[in-house]
């Protein structure tokens, strides 16, 4: 295999240059590889002048940038998604989600192969503003009063690799007992005022906006959440639930909301 002219100098990447320069002569191919991840990588670096300070964050992390790193197909892979992903990414905070994705989750990962790295990326493309206000909302002020149900504990057991931890975390059984604890009115009817008797409005007029908001988005975030994966639904015993179907975070949602910095 033919190596182009000057490879060994296109390599843009801060500290993959250095070691591709190296053993491109003896291993043209990767030389070649890495040519055509530079070429992504300049794309990315010209949209984001931070691109340089990703590079030195994952060197960092992953304990210096090795020659067996370097040849290896798996890392080549995950940075060419890593940048396109990044490049697809319009907004401040989704850059700053796929990061982190990277950085703590695929990098610290010891089999990286079984990281779902291309659904994060996915994931993180595709969950609205309003699904991340939900979920913020859910963790922030709700979850605080059922203090028996750590979900910083599930995490860290799901991290750990423990057989032990539950598949999945209650969310719907919470919101709904949290709304009728304090408020006395199904949270169903909060997204309907036209529908709501008058002791009903009366109660919703006591709610703050942001509770309100809540209330009203939570039919169309659960919708969202449950097609991305976030949440998944089991069928509860309607005389021991509010209702039939509930639906509880997944080891997915989980490691989700982490990278979110929710948890």
């Amino acid at each position: 295999m033919d190596l182009p002219q000057n490879v060994t100098t296109n390599i843009s990447i801060p500290f993959i240059g250095t070691v591709v320069a190296n053993i491109a002569s003896t291993h043209p191919e990767v030389g070649i590889a890495w040519l055509g991840i530079s070429s992504t990588y300049l794309f990315f670096k010209a949209m984001d002048p931070r691109a340089d300070d990703f590079i030195k964050k994952i060197n960092k992390n992953i304990g210096g940038i090795s020659e067996e790193l370097v040849k290896s197909t798996e890392f080549q892979q995950s940075l060419l998604i890593t940048f396109d992903a990044l490049i697809r990414a319009r907004s401040e905070g989704k850059k700053k989600v796929i990061k982190r994705i990277y950085l703590s989750g695929y990098i610290r990962e010891t089999d990286k192969k079984q990281f779902e790295l291309e659904r994060f990326y996915n994931t993180a493309q595709n969950l609205s503003p309003q699904s991340i206000a939900f979920l913020r909302f859910f963790i922030k002020e709700i979850l605080p009063k059922f203090q028996h149900w750590d979900i910083k504990k599930a995490l860290g057991m799901i991290k750990r690799g423990d057989s032990n931890v539950s598949y999945v975390f209650p969310m719907t059984p919470l919101i709904y007992n949290w709304f009728k604890d304090n408020y006395d009115i199904p949270i169903s009817k909060l997204g309907h005022f036209k529908s709501l008797n008058k002791k009903d409005r009366l109660l919703k007029s006591q709610l703050t906006n942001d509770r309100v908001k809540f209330a009203s988005t939570f039919q169309a975030a659960c919708a969202e959440l449950v097609c991305l994966g976030f949440l998944q639904f089991v069928i509860g015993d309607r005389k021991e639930s509010i209702v039939g179907t509930e639906y509880y975070i997944s080891l997915f949602g989980l490691r989700y909301l982490d990278f979110l910095e929710l948890i």
